[in-house]
């Protein structure tokens, strides 16, 4: 995802023009004692994503601070073993303390800095960090000076990749490889933490004035810490914690493509949580976008960019709903962004959460789907079973109605017998016949003996052969009726 077109090229310094926001800027700083030489310098992308940093280039004190003398009898042993990385001021080594034979970072002034104030400042983030105890900010472990004489910061060693490293100039997210998490995702549950861990500060009454993607580090599990402290300032005057009341600022600090506008004009008494609230949503148009808020190839462009702080125009594939979460929290008045740093936090995570619920509701529906087709394929079955059922139920019912029947007939029969108990029964059928074919016989024999005992005196040759004709006739009837 990227911001819809890149900043201009601008005129050469013979042809250059200042625009309404930079000439108000440019008249501001003049008051200051802003380097007019500094602000029109030029920067490549690669810088502007490294980021320039006002630091206290502009306003070097040579009062010693009150704390040297806090110092002058501490002592730190350490063997150290190579460079972890730097910062505007300082640069942090990897070490081995040798009383607890453990792995340590130490932060150190970097050569060119080792001045009273870079030293105050080195000593107030120390400060800071011990009385912030949030899981997302890197504890002290010790406050010391090196052979030297200059103040070092003892801290965990936190090993892993700035979180700029998962942003590329394109908008292409990546993540830790051990991150299971899709990676917009990541990134933002990884600014909520930032934002929680910000939140504890400003309860704290520190404002950390410098919150971008390269003052976070990622561990290899995917936890973030939130680094550099140079910059912090106090929320109420006669801080504790001896840090500067952030209404008496009169220098430009923090990282033009991140500024809020109050920053940008140098307005300390506009400052406030809502400031980190700004420059955490910076953080989200990176995440957005692959570049910080504030575009330009001068550092006054940046400048005026972040003090006009115009509503960014995000491409199509940018979630709506983090589109306009980001806006607002870099809204160009205060009173127009999250309150607080926890309100942002809430925001983000609440888009987490919505995220999470439509993912729970399509694995959801899907196994709603597969259960309905399970209940669709168990109703047809009882369907089936229930034919089957019914089918039997014909069969049982029709071979009942045969046994009523049945029943029936043998009842009438019982009843026939018993009302015709004394006469003898009627034959058969099949006796009948039987009968009648004997009485046949019978008649026959007889016409047979008649005929022999009158044939001689009655009956002449022809006569007695037309009687044996029909006797034998009488005797097929006979055997003709019996078969049937």
């Amino acid at each position: 995802m990227k911001v819809s077109s890149p900043p201009p090229k601008p005129p050469s310094d013979q042809e250059w023009r200042p625009s309404d926001d930079e000439a108000t800027l440019l008249a501001r700083y003049e008051t200051l004692g802003v380097d007019d030489n500094t602000l029109r310098r030029t920067q490549g992308a690669l810088e502007d994503l490294v980021a320039h940093r006002f630091g206290g280039e502009e306003s070097v004190s040579d009062e010693p601070t009150r704390f040297e003398a806090d110092l002058s009898h501490l002592s730190v042993a350490m063997d150290i073993t190579g460079e972890l990385g730097r910062g505007g001021m300082a640069a942090v080594h990897a070490a081995t303390q040798r009383t607890l034979r453990r792995r340590v970072a130490v932060k150190a002034l970097r050569a060119e800095h080792r001045t009273p104030e870079k030293a105050r400042q080195l000593l107030s983030e120390a400060r800071i960090l011990a009385a912030l105890e949030h899981p997302a900010i890197v504890p002290v472990y010790l406050l010391a000076t090196d052979a030297e004489g200059n103040p070092v910061i003892v801290m965990r060693a936190v090993e892993g990749k700035l979180w700029r490293h998962y942003v590329d100039e394109k908008g292409q997210l990546q993540k830790p490889a051990s991150v299971r998490v899709e990676p917009l995702r990541w990134h933002v549950g990884v600014l909520a933490t930032v934002c929680d861990a910000v939140e504890h500060a400003h309860g704290l009454g520190v404002l950390h004035r410098d919150l971008k993607l390269r003052n976070v580090v990622i561990t290899e599990s995917g936890d973030p810490y939130l680094l550099d402290w140079g910059l912090a300032a106090a929320l109420v005057p006669n801080s504790e914690l001896d840090l500067p009341w952030v209404a008496d600022e009169k220098q430009l600090r923090g990282t033009p493509g991140y500024l809020a506008p109050e920053m940008a004009a140098v307005d300390g008494a506009a400052f406030g949580p809502w400031t980190d609230v700004y420059l955490l949503g910076g953080c989200l148009h990176a995440i957005l976008t692959g570049w910080p808020r504030h575009r330009g190839r001068t550092v006054i462009e940046k400048l005026a960019s972040a003090y006009a702080s115009r509503p960014a125009q995000y491409s199509v594939g940018t979630p709506a709903e983090l589109a306009l979460i980001a806006n607002r929290a870099t809204a160009r008045e205060p009173r127009a962004r999250y309150a607080t740093a926890g309100a942002l936090r809430d925001a983000l995570r609440g888009w987490l959460d919505g995220e999470s619920v439509a993912e729970t509701l399509a694995h959801e529906r899907q196994a709603l789907r597969g259960r309905q087709e399970t209940v669709r394929i168990e109703q047809e079955s009882v369907r089936i079973e229930q034919e089957s059922v019914r089918i039997e139920q014909n069969a049982l019912r029709a071979h009942t109605d045969a046994l009523v029947r049945e029943r029936e007939v043998v009842r009438r029969e019982r009843a026939a017998l018993e009302r015709g108990a004394s006469f003898p029964p009627s034959p058969a059928p099949g006796a009948r016949r039987q009968l009648l074919a004997v009485l046949t016989l019978a008649v026959l024999l007889l016409g047979t003996v008649v005929v022999a005992q009158l044939g001689p005196v009655m009956i002449n040759g022809r006569s007695l052969w037309l009687l044996l004709l029909g006797e034998f006739l009488g005797g097929l009837l006979t055997v003709f009726v019996s078969r049937r």
